[in-house]
């Protein structure tokens, strides 16, 4: 059994940390105030003891408040820099006066470099699915920001070393996304052009060994059961995690799609939800059963702030807002996975992608046909269906999973 660990005792730590540095009296004053901050967001979800993964949803908030001008630059920098303090204490790892890469460039690219951040995300705007564009701008964001490190605020005299060196260093913290890096890098350099950069787009390649694409395993009934009884259905954010995993559970819909749901997609009469992809811009309309109708609206009724919003799904601290993006409903599933006898480990194959896994694999011992399964799951085509099912017959045998529980109707698909 895991052992509950109050947030006190890791800002003990660091006070011990700052005393240890010679801090003034006034400095250890401001980080008491910042934990003041964070304790109330962990009030706020009714959470008493640490978790990494609500410290990343505080960050992120605080940034949508930096944004929104509700607090400086200054405590921006301090409230941000203890909740990364706090989370490597409880990692066991030394604390550091430091920002993570990702943390620093956000709030400290330069006007200059901001401003063809947003000329780029305008430049891509209709060429792609807006997906694929906050994809590309958060290269540009790693992009600029290098060139400012390097001093090149002349777009002309940048050439094929530099571009490589900013390929190389991507691949230390994005190593599985180098392709994704690499076509963004081509369009940044597309862009760059008309402020005079003549670098070919084909320096933009990255070549590193092959690599076997694994095929994650889908859960079975026990560690579904074993997420799904992980929230704790007495407090407001239990009732929404267990609302939007049961949802993941029975439809497979993306993370980016539950974060998106509105009420008007919502059909608890008739039992269905029906909407538009974010990833692929299509229509889909899919069954919902009775329990996780019952969740829903159990989490609306006595979980959900009482505030008009046009998203169903929304934060548990103020100001009230729809989740942010898939990044949100992927904490949701990693905070419950730490609750849960399975724990969270990276690397395991337990990111919300799990759920579409698992309706395959349901789907698969079913007997539905591929056709069939690729609706369901809202792909473009059946091709993409074999990058995560091993349709043969000793896999479909191997499917421990009925879908009794979660019946189809095949009108809906029609």
């Amino acid at each position: 059994m895991k052992q509950c660990i109050a947030l006190q005792d890791g800002f003990k730590a660091v006070c011990d940390h700052l005393e240890s540095l010679n801090q003034s009296d006034d400095s250890k004053r401001r980080y008491r105030r910042a934990f003041g901050d964070i304790s109330e967001y962990y009030e706020n979800l009714r959470a008493f003891s640490y978790s990494s993964v609500i410290n990343a949803e505080y960050r992120d908030s605080l940034l949508a408040r930096l944004e929104r001008g509700d607090i400086s630059k200054k405590k921006y920098n301090r409230f941000s820099r203890l909740s990364f303090m706090l989370d490597s204490h409880y990692a066991g790892e030394p604390i550091a006066l430091k920002y993570s890469r990702g943390m620093r460039y956000k709030v400290k690219l330069d006007r200059q470099s901001q401003t063809k951040v947003d000329e780029f995300e305008t430049f891509l705007d209709g060429k792609m699915a807006s997906i694929s564009i906050a994809g590309y701008v958060t290269v540009a964001r790693d992009f600029f920001y290098f060139l400012q490190e390097q001093g090149l605020g002349d777009f002309h005299t940048i050439d094929d070393m530099t571009v490589r060196d900013f390929i190389v260093s991507c691949h230390e913290y994005r190593p599985a996304s180098m392709n994704n890096v690499c076509c963004a890098v081509r369009k940044i350099l597309e862009f760059l052009r008309a402020y005079g950069c003549t670098v070919s787009a084909e320096t933009a390649t990255y070549k590193a060994a092959p690599s076997r694409r694994e095929i994650h395993p889908a859960l079975d009934r026990d560690e579904l059961e074993a997420i799904l009884n992980a929230p704790d259905r007495n407090t407001l954010i239990g009732k929404r995690d267990y609302a939007v995993l049961l949802l993941a559970s029975f439809t497979g819909l993306r993370a980016i799609d539950i974060a998106n749901l509105r009420f008007d997609n919502y059909e608890p009469e008739q039992e269905t939800i029906h909407l538009i992809q974010h990833k692929t811009g299509k229509p889909i309309g899919l069954p919902i059963p009775a329990e996780v109708v019952d969740a829903v609206n159990d989490y609306v009724m006595n979980g959900r702030p009482d505030v008009d919003n046009e998203y169903i799904f929304l934060t548990m601290d103020r100001p009230y807002r729809k989740l942010a993006d898939k990044s949100s409903v992927r904490n949701i599933l990693m905070r419950q996975l730490k609750n849960s006898p399975l724990g969270y480990a990276p690397g395991t194959g337990h990111g919300f992608h799990i759920f579409r896994r698992t309706m395959g694999k349901w789907l698969l011992g079913a007997s539905v046909n591929p056709e069939m399964i690729s609706q369901v799951l809202g792909h473009r085509d059946g091709e993409v269906l074999k990058r995560y099912l091993p349709l043969t017959p000793d896999a479909m045998r191997n499917c421990s999973l009925g879908f009794d529980t979660a019946p189809l109707r095949s009108e809906v698909f029609a």
